[in-house]
């Protein structure tokens, strides 16, 4: 995804989906099939 440019009061907006972006990072490093 690319780099977006945030206003001010977009900011948690931003914090937010950084942290999606790294859990989702974290989901598909560490996937574990269990079927």
């Amino acid at each position: 995804m690319a780099k977006r440019t945030f206003l001010d009061f977009e900011q948690p907006i931003a914090e937010l989906e950084g942290k999606i972006e790294e859990l989702r990072y974290v989901q598909t490093e560490s996937a574990v099939d269990i079927s």
